[in-house]
């Protein structure tokens, strides 16, 4: 039952602290999961749309969208850290690491949202995807915040940088 309470902290946009190390670790491998899951869920409810009736394994499909989703937090984990310690922040990788894989549970509403906007594209569904992917950043400033060790200027400084970087890097991607 903790779990419950502590998430609603996290979603809250409150830092999350108060858990032992062992409890952050498994908080943050379960909220990257349930997010992988959610997204490949979303692909393989929507996916006769995309294959066009083809046959196609679905645990190959929740298995790249759960590893999709653990690439994704270390990467941006990565970024993150490297943008905070380049101006002063924390030397330590591994609490950034796992604050965000906390705060990862704020991107359940999202992640299925962009899964579906591949496929189908609506005004409603675009709004709702943008309003759920602010919300999402949000939470996850709060929890880098709580550990990086930086003023709210720096911070913003670093938080815009990795966001520029890592938009830069999807647009060149897709």
């Amino acid at each position: 039952m903790k779990y419950f309470l502590h998430m609603r902290r996290v979603l809250a946009c409150r830092a999350p602290d108060g858990m032992r190390d062992s409890l952050s670790i498994w908080y943050c491998g379960l909220n990257v999961l349930v997010a992988g899951l959610l997204y490949s869920a979303t692909v393989l409810a929507l996916g006769s749309r995309v294959t066009g009736g083809g046959v196609f394994n679905p645990w190959m499909i929740l298995a790249a969208g759960i590893v999709t989703a653990y690439f994704v937090h270390a990467g941006a984990a990565l970024m993150v850290w490297v943008f905070c310690k380049g101006i002063g922040g924390t030397q330590q990788f591994f609490p950034i690491y796992l604050n965000m894989g906390i705060a990862f549970a704020a991107l359940w509403l999202p992640a299925p949202a962009l899964a579906a906007l591949q496929i189908v594209s609506t005004p409603l569904l675009s709004a709702f995807a943008l309003a759920s992917a602010a919300y999402a950043v949000a939470v996850m400033v709060t929890s880098i915040a709580a550990v990086v060790d930086l003023s709210k200027f720096r911070l913003a400084l670093a938080m815009s940088a990795t966001l520029i970087y890592l938009g830069c890097f999807i647009y060149l991607w897709t």
